[in-house]
C-alpha cells in the first residue's frame, strides 16, 4: 500500500476489524482507511450483507476501479459484488 502511495495512487484499505492502530498506521502513509462495523452475534447472512453493501459505498465514495482481495472471505465478497458493480477484480494471498 505504502508503495501504492509513493507511486500517486489513490489507496484504501477496507477492513472487518474495528478501527485501531492498523488503520492509524496506514492513515499515516497516505491511506485511506474504513471498516465494516458489524454487530455482535450478526448471522452469516447478515455478515455477507454488511460487508457487500459496505464495500459498494467505498467503491462509490472513493469511484475505485481496481480492487485487491487478500483473503478467500473478502474475495468472495468482492467477486459477488463485481456482477453488478463494474471494476477490476485482484486476488492477492
Amino acid at each position: 500500500m505504502e508503495l501504492l502511495v509513493q507511486k500517486g495512487h489513490e489507496v484504501v484499505l477496507l477492513t472487518t476489524c474495528e478501527k485501531g492502530y492498523l488503520h492509524k498506521y496506514m492513515e499515516n502513509l497516505g491511506v485511506h482507511t474504513e471498516a465494516v462495523e458489524l454487530k455482535a452475534g450478526s448471522s452469516k447472512l447478515s455478515f455477507y450483507i454488511t460487508n457487500l453493501i459496505k464495500l459498494r459505498s467505498v467503491i462509490k465514495k472513493y469511484k475505485i476501479d481496481i480492487v485487491i482481495a487478500h483473503q478467500q472471505v473478502p474475495a468472495l465478497i468482492a467477486g459477488l459484488l463485481r456482477k453488478v458493480n463494474p471494476f477490476r477484480l485482484i486476488y492477492v494471498r
